[in-house]
């Protein structure tokens, strides 16, 4: 069965639980920020109308992966003014890397801000703490299978997998990936 699309612009059914995808943070964070496009001000919108909804949550990686996008804009900016790698910019320019770096670092402390006031809640797959190891093996189990099926990044599978485990199977994204996973309810802008 394909995914199921639900436009975040209007009005839609809410699922018991959603898992919340890095593209969206970001892109609500991005809004917050005075910046952003027309699906990342859908996202904000729709981020906003949660509390009271469904219960919202997302994952350690997808916390990491909005505040990796933070700090590495800057500093990949950087080094393609000077037509260079990150790792070359830092070498061969310590004063440009180290002050796109401070311009990163400057925009991860009103990010952690901006999630804390999120009405969403931060987990992994549940399991008891004697079975941490098994969730980690299903979560990997998870991954392989998928990426023998859908043309995803990694970190997406991920997600997929986290979602998967914890028995949701809504996500809200701003990625069009997700549209090819079957069984999922995606939450995006079309």
């Amino acid at each position: 069965m394909p995914a199921v699309r639900h436009d975040i612009r209007g009005s839609v059914p809410w699922p018991a639980s959603l898992y919340l995808d890095a593209s969206v943070l970001m892109g609500a964070y991005k809004v917050g920020m005075g910046g952003g496009d027309s699906r990342e001000k859908a996202a904000a919108a729709f981020l906003a109308g949660i509390p009271g909804h469904c219960e919202a949550w997302t994952s350690l990686l997808a916390i990491e992966e909005t505040c990796w996008a933070a700090l590495k804009r800057p500093l990949r900016d950087a080094a393609n003014k000077r037509h260079l790698s990150i790792p070359d910019l830092k070498r061969r320019h310590p004063p440009d890397y180290t002050q796109a770096y401070a311009i990163g670092r400057g925009r991860t402390a009103p990010l952690m801000a901006f999630l804390k006031g999120l009405s969403i809640s931060l987990r992994e797959p549940s399991a008891p703490a004697s079975r941490q190891e098994q969730a980690r093996r299903a979560a990997c189990f998870l991954v392989r299978q998928m990426m023998n099926t859908y043309e995803l990044e990694m970190a997406d599978l991920f997600h997929i997998a986290f979602a998967k485990l914890d028995g949701t199977n809504a996500i809200a994204t701003l990625d069009k990936g997700y549209l090819d996973v079957d069984g999922l309810e995606v939450f995006t802008v079309p």
